[in-house]
């Protein structure tokens, strides 16, 4: 059914000047005007638009239902109101995203010169209190189709990239996502999300806050934090990994106005580890604990508590003790090369005085030292300087570099370790004068399993040794090097960020 329509001359003049659709709707929800634009967009040759509003023969079926629903509320809400919808076109008879806006626009009493201040904020007031009936309803519809399009190609892009993407705004309202975040926390469409916060979601409270605490840092200061690992609680109960990047968002102006997150599900590969952890810890109790016990043995056995013995025999039992240490450093070697070959980062990070870390390595090492009247020594450029580091792993560098350097240091010779402060970074030094390295040699150093030839002093060991240190120190965020002059000793540094988390 078409009516002819009801010129209102307030808004004729201005609205057929737009390029956007303009309709005036009657209380009743009766269009009864429409501009120019419409009438040549929607095809209609006479001054006629459809009767009731929403003009359902124009609007596609699939924006019937959430269109009519607004509507229901508006009106009986008097609240306006917008939603993307998709207009016919008649010329091309193809559909067109628009952005359609409706407010209402309400009754007032006109106030004529003789009314006094007191006056019109009464009357302000009376339209307040007694919510003002409509006079009539303003529509305006906006062409969005290409910037629709644009946003159902990124999100098409977005949706077939194999990680989970979102976006929130200042406060941590979610703006968008793709359909991969969306299955996470169980809505069926990436629209399900706008609006709501982490605390709508299937995660705990304890993960929701983090993830809010983390948005917060990240706007706060400007700067992405990348490799941020977290748990998230899904809808099936299960509690996953993953490796998050935030980043700020920011306006044409610079400032921050949101954050952008992408994640990447690690929980595979955190079970994998956990997994290679329980069999290092079994492999460790197997293997290395009969050989300690051995060793124990035979200390008895040269203290001369199990039996006197002579001085080949004592030099016998000297041999496998010899034999079963080496055997023990072997282990241990190959199962920290089993636990830190290909890892990302460590978990165990925490500042340490490196004053005291390194005493407290070079003190287990003080007596091989005195024996063979070797200096150790220790210099720091600042002796309160504190670093970020995982301890264990740090010690098994720290271990293995001065295991070298007093093997290849002469008798009376010297090892120093050297610590250096620096604005973004430290460095630690292990110096001795032994030898020296072969500079075709130092090229290999670092490989796996690689040793020096034949022959050659510094052919020993299984190879794991430097190439565990590089693994550590890599998954430190750092590097070591080495510098060395045939005939005047090596030194290795270690360089590692103040900040290891920070570098992430």
């Amino acid at each position: 059914m078409m009516v002819n329509i009801v010129q209102a001359d307030d808004l004729t003049s201005f609205a057929d000047h737009l390029t956007d659709i303009v309709w005036k709707v009657g209380r009743d929800s009766s269009m009864v005007f429409a501009n120019k634009h419409w009438l040549r967009f929607a095809g209609l040759g006479s001054p006629a638009i459809p009767c009731q509003f929403p003009p359902r023969e124009f609007i596609h079926s699939d924006d019937h239902q959430k269109l009519d629903s607004l509507w229901q509320t508006a009106q009986n809400n008097r609240t306006e109101f917008s939603v993307e919808v998709r207009l016919l076109c008649a010329r091309s008879e193809t559909y067109f995203w628009h952005l359609m806006r409706v407010w209402p626009v309400l009754k007032a009493r006109c106030l004529s010169a003789s009314d006094n201040h007191d006056n019109v904020r009464r009357q302000h007031s009376r339209v307040r209190s007694e919510r003002a009936a409509v006079s009539y309803w303003l529509v305006m519809c906006t062409d969005v189709h290409a910037l629709k399009s644009t946003q159902n190609m990124f999100q098409l892009v977005m949706d077939n990239i194999p990680i989970s993407i979102f976006w929130k705004d200042r406060n941590s309202v979610y703006l968008g996502c793709n359909q991969s975040f969306a299955a996470d926390v169980g809505k069926q469409h990436t629209e399900d999300l706008v609006g709501l916060t982490d605390f709508d979601n299937p995660s705990t409270r304890e993960e929701s806050e983090f993830f809010v605490k983390c948005d917060k840092r990240v706007m706060d200061s400007g700067k992405p934090e990348y490799h941020i690992i977290e748990t998230q609680v899904r809808p099936d109960g299960v509690q996953y990994w993953l490796d998050t990047n935030k980043i700020p968002l920011h306006d044409a102006g610079g400032a921050v106005i949101g954050v952008l997150g992408m994640y990447e599900d690690i929980t595979k590969r955190v079970l994998i580890e956990q997994q290679r952890e329980d069999f290092v810890a079994t492999l460790t109790h197997d293997l290395k604990n009969p050989l300690l016990g051995t060793n124990r043995v035979l200390d008895l056995f040269a203290a001369g508590k199990l039996g006197a013995l002579d001085e080949s025999q004592k030099q016998i039992v000297g041999q496998l003790k010899d034999s079963n240490t080496a055997l023990i450093s072997l282990i241990q070697n190959l199962l920290d090369v089993y636990k830190y070959d290909n890892l990302a980062r460590l978990a165990d990070y925490e500042e340490v005085s490196l004053k005291a870390f390194l005493l407290n390595i070079m003190d287990k090492y003080q007596v091989v030292a005195g024996q063979r009247q070797i200096s150790l020594s220790l210099h720091l450029s600042d002796e309160a300087h504190k670093g970020m580091i995982s301890v264990h792993a740090m010690g098994r560098v720290m271990q293995n570099l001065l295991d070298n350097a007093l093997k290849f240091a002469p008798q009376r010779g010297y090892v120093s370790i050297n610590v250096n402060k620096f604005d973004q970074s430290f460095s630690i030094e292990v110096r001795d004068d032994g030898p020296g390295i072969d500079l075709e040699d130092q090229k290999q150093l670092f490989n796996r399993f690689w040793q020096g030839a034949p022959g050659k002093k510094f052919a020993h060991g299984t190879g794991l040794g430097l190439y565990l240190c590089k693994q550590i120190i890599e998954a430190h965020k750092g590097k070591i090097v080495c510098r060395s002059t045939p005939g005047k000793g090596a030194s290795f540094t270690v360089t590692l960020p103040v900040n290891v988390i920070a570098t992430m």
